[in-house]
């Protein structure tokens, strides 16, 4: 699809909603390369799928995905051979990899005949019991290396923790003793350079035998190592190195271990986006009260009390926002739901109203639902709804001027439709959404010229809905067989738009009325 009607329709703003349900960056890299398909057997499979995640999270609360998260630069350092994975990285592995049995015992108590598409996905979800308890029994939550992690690593640890012990036990005597009681700055025992060391007063540093470690900002205070620890710091440092070699020998083997399992592992990876994305697509539905729509390849396009997704949104947040009551009675209700048809009695639909009274909104909720249902996602609409699967998409909406071409607005609509009518010549099924067509120029050439575009796409199939003020459009539409008008209901009472589409009824910009209710006098309207 073109991103310039991707851009138009607002479908990239669909998938930046998408994104906020998904539990990890798989399943938002899922969102960022859907594209819709025209594919009916792979849209079908699609709808199906979303539709059996959606009821799996209504009854059941969703598929459990707690711990997921992107290790796929952990398995390719992994491949490398002689590689060593911190323990952070191994516990991030162990989350991911205890996932898939979760899943499992989720769905050994349900029912496979309800869930016959999810189950065909987690039956051949790998499991890691081995490789999870690998990763438990040597590393703790926090990331710690277990003293069980091995014999060598539980006797190192033993040994550091007895000479701590003795160099405790040797600098608390010194602390104690008389003749020190006034060379120590204070009495206690910290560490300087991965050593002991006990505070010592400037003027005392001579008397004090020892070797200084380190001295205060002040330089009041030497921070000194007493002659009768030396050889025990050292035997500690070494005890400390030779249980960092242990350490980095576990980690070794356990990232040899997560080596015997990198197929496995790249597979579950992508199955877990798989799950993660329609859990997203799921909740997505959910949100919105979107159904599964009926599909086709006759070009047939019905959408029961269809409702624009983002406006939708917009609506549902702006209440959570406003917690002023006031400010929150002034919102609508609810979005005011589109009836609408084409493809069945008549391939072009000419949409006629006043401005704001929700024409374009009408064109995008259509071109929405479209690009929607082909993406596997659940249309806002009302169960009966149906969809066409279409080759391809084309809409040129909104004053999109091109400043750095130079292009005025009519030039730059031209541009687009003429690029469009090169793709549609070679298609079978084509949706074409084209906002006040004809306009930018002179209305009697912008009518002929809207006409003669109208007719090329009725030749050839090609299900289009346009919008227009154009008084000679409708009444072209009229005379057509394969052509309806439609027309945005006005209110001439209140002056404003009800915001709901008539299908067969011609309407018009009521300039007339409006210009009466204002007070322009009888005698000139007349």
């Amino acid at each position: 699809m073109l991103s310039s009607v991707e851009k138009a329709l607002e479908y990239d703003k669909i998938k930046a909603l998408l994104k906020k349900y998904t539990a990890s960056q798989l399943g938002t890299a899922r969102v960022d390369s859907l594209t819709p398909s025209s594919d009916l057997d792979q849209v079908r499979y699609l709808q199906v799928l979303c539709s059996e995640t959606k009821f799996f999270h209504q009854f059941y609360g969703g598929i459990p995905l707690d711990g997921l998260r992107d290790i796929r630069a952990s398995l390719s350092r992994t491949d490398k051979s002689g590689s060593i994975l911190d323990a952070e990285e191994l516990l991030d592995i162990r989350k991911v990899a205890q996932i898939p049995g979760t899943i499992h015992r989720v769905f050994e108590k349900r029912d496979r005949e309800e869930f016959p598409n999810l189950f065909a996905i987690v039956d051949i979800l790998p499991v890691f019991p081995e490789l999870v308890e690998a990763i438990d029994y040597c590393i703790n939550p926090d990331g710690l290396i277990l003293d069980r992690a091995s014999p060598e690593l539980r006797a190192i640890r033993r040994k550091l923790a007895r000479l701590r012990e003795n160099i405790q036990q040797k600098l608390e005597a010194t602390l104690r003793a008389p003749e020190h009681r006034k060379a120590i700055q204070e009495s206690v025992i910290t560490s300087r350079n991965n050593r002991y060391v006990i505070p010592i007063k400037q003027e005392a540093r001579a008397s004090f035998k020892g070797i200084i470690q380190g001295q205060s900002t002040s330089g009041a205070t030497f921070f000194v190592e007493p002659l009768g620890v030396v050889q025990m710091n050292n035997d500690l440092n070494d005890a400390t190195e030779t249980e960092q070699r242990e350490i980095r020998r576990i980690l070794l083997e356990l990232t040899d271990t997560v080596r015997e399992y990198l197929y496995e592992l790249g597979v579950t990876l992508d199955l877990l986006a798989d799950l993660d994305f329609l859990n997203a697509k799921a909740r997505f539905s959910l949100h919105l009260n979107a159904v599964e729509p009926k599909l086709n390849t006759r070009g047939t396009v019905k959408l029961i009390q269809a409702r624009h997704p983002l406006l939708e949104f917009h609506l549902q947040n702006a209440r959570k926002i406003d917690t002023d009551a006031e400010q929150n009675a002034m919102l609508p209700e609810r979005i005011i739901p589109t009836n609408v048809h084409i493809g069945k009695t008549f391939k072009t639909l000419v949409i006629t109203g006043p401005n704001t009274g929700g024409k374009t909104v009408v064109l995008k909720t259509v071109g929405l639902a479209v690009l929607m249902a082909q993406s596997g996602l659940h249309i806002p609409a009302e169960h009966g709804s149906e969809v066409a699967i279409f080759d391809h998409v084309f809409a040129d909406i909104g004053d999109d001027q091109g400043i750095e071409q130079s292009l005025s607005t009519f030039s730059s609509h031209i541009t687009k439709i003429a690029g469009m009518l090169e793709t549609v010549k070679t298609a079978d099924y084509s949706l074409v959404l084209l906002d006040e067509i004809g306009a930018g120029t002179d209305p009697t050439e912008g009518a002929a010229l809207g006409m003669a575009i109208l007719d090329w796409l009725g030749e050839r199939n090609v299900n289009t809905i346009v919008t227009t003020h154009y008084g000679a459009l409708k009444a072209y539409a009229h005379t057509q067989q394969t052509m309806e008008n439609a027309s945005m209901e006005f209110d001439a009472t209140t002056l404003r738009p009800t915001y709901r589409l008539q299908i067969g009824i011609p309407g018009s910009s009521n300039a007339i009325s409006i210009a009466s209710q204002l007070g322009i006098p009888s005698e000139i309207l007349d």
